[in-house]
């Protein structure tokens, strides 16, 4: 009896966690300057997401930090082909996994870490804690200030490279995490974030507040208290992933 009852509450527990559903269209959560990602030194993303497809244009971008064509950094499905990019000059610092790497249509744990250097080899792309294969290792030159960028998750500065389905955690921070980290990131809850490396976070936000409909107007970074803010309507839905 205890064994179901076990289930019963796990089962409950997941449904009652929530996301935010990105229309593949328009759809964006600006989170404004976010100064303490200014310049990192090093990088370690996780988005925990449930897509549908590879988004708008065929880049939907799942977390930015970046102005569109002039600075900083962003995550996206490039064609199917997860990739982390730096935007330099003349182009850009580009690691881009194989394609059909991605499973679409279940939850999944994007994870790329990054060193912070010019050499795009030392960018790592996880999906559920393995790493992919790539077809693109493209250095960078001079990497510019990404200060003057905000943070957007779902989209870019241009909201012309949105998500398609739903994106349920975000957490990003200040260097990048070792192996026994990375493996309990990608075989746990999203909540698990706030418990590794607390003195090198930055940033940890849980897409909505768990009510269907309209999204939260104020979403938290549960590290230091700012907000971000839903845009273009995006919607909060249930979603059977664990917090």
């Amino acid at each position: 009896m205890k064994k179901y009852i076990g289930l019963v509450l796990l089962f409950t527990f997941m449904q009652l966690s929530a996301a935010v559903s990105f229309d593949g269209v328009d759809d964006v959560i600006e989170c404004g300057a976010q100064n303490q990602l200014d310049d990192l030194s090093a990088l370690t993303v996780i988005v925990w997401a449930n897509f549908v497809d590879s988004g708008e244009n065929t880049y939907g971008t799942y977390l930015a930090k970046s102005t569109a064509g002039v600075d900083g950094w962003y995550v996206d499905l490039n064609a199917d082909m997860p990739r982390f990019v730096y935007v330099d000059s003349p182009c850009c610092l580009v690691r881009r996994s194989v394609a059909a790497t991605t499973d679409y249509g279940k939850w999944t744990r994007y994870l790329t870490t990054w060193d912070g250097s010019t050499t795009a080899a030392n960018v790592h792309i996880l999906l559920d804690g393995t790493e992919t294969t790539y077809n693109q290792t493209s250095n960078g030159t001079t990497l510019p200030s990404d200060a003057a960028a905000n943070l957007y998750i779902g989209n870019r500065s241009n909201t012309a490279n949105t998500s398609n389905g739903d994106i349920a955690c975000v957490a990003i921070w200040e260097g990048v995490l070792d192996s026994s980290s990375i493996a309990t990131l990608t075989t746990s809850p999203c909540r698990t974030a706030l418990k590794i490396r607390g003195d090198i976070i930055r940033f940890y936000a849980e897409l909505d507040g768990g009510r269907d409909g309209a999204a939260s107007s104020s979403i938290i970074n549960l590290v230091d208290g700012s907000t971000c803010t839903a845009t273009n309507s995006p919607t909060a839905r249930a979603a059977s992933i664990a917090r």
